[in-house]
């Protein structure tokens, strides 16, 4: 996430205008963004989880949900507020192209990420999600259109449809392949004595 945000604020002002006509983008907007709604929380509940780990572990819990509800509170009333903007993209193919678009970045992640598992579903998933909040300055700053930002909505909307099970799927498969392993290890000893003998 860190690296997405830092690349963000260099990469959205080089690429946007190329792909977009007449879009200018301001980096220190971005950058202002992105550093006072996710680089510093960050940092400070790094530094928390550091100096003080079982005050982090406790809290840890309560702030996640906190988080989670704001979040989807966050997007909801984006939704409400643009309601008739949410309806119009009905029929325009713009929610079938969100989810096309995050599929391909899943499937590009997973395929960029080597041979270890892990890697592949870290890389599959970080692919995939969007920097919502760039993408929210870079809509209303550079758009009076207020279907773009609508847009960034749905797509924020679509990927936590389709990434939350997907990421509790991979989850779910980990654990399973780690609590088989040590069945795996005696298996392949036993196999191992075997052929000795």
């Amino acid at each position: 996430m860190v690296l997405l945000m830092i690349v963000s604020v260099g990469y959205l002002p080089l690429v946007l205008p190329f792909l977009v006509k007449g879009v200018s983008v301001d980096p220190l907007k971005i950058a202002k963004s992105l550093v006072l709604l996710m680089m510093l929380p960050l940092a400070m509940g790094l530094v928390v989880k550091a100096r003080f780990s079982n005050m982090a572990a406790k809290i840890q819990p309560p702030l996640n949900r906190i988080a989670s509800l704001t979040l989807m509170l966050l997007i909801g009333l984006l939704l409400v507020t643009n309601i008739q903007n949410v309806i119009s993209l009905f029929g325009t193919r713009g929610i079938l192209a969100s989810i096309v678009f995050l599929a391909v970045s899943t499937a590009v992640g997973w395929l960029m990420g080597g041979v270890e598992a892990t890697t592949k579903t870290v890389m599959a998933l970080g692919t995939a999600q969007r920097n919502i909040a760039a993408a929210l300055v870079v809509g209303g700053q550079n758009f009076t259109d207020p279907r773009v930002v609508v847009m960034v909505v749905v797509v924020a909307i679509v990927g936590l449809l389709l990434l939350m099970p997907l990421a509790r799927f991979f989850g779910a498969k980990a654990e399973t392949a780690a609590s088989s392993a040590p069945e795996v290890v005696q298996a392949e000893q036993k196999v191992a004595r075997g052929a000795g003998r």
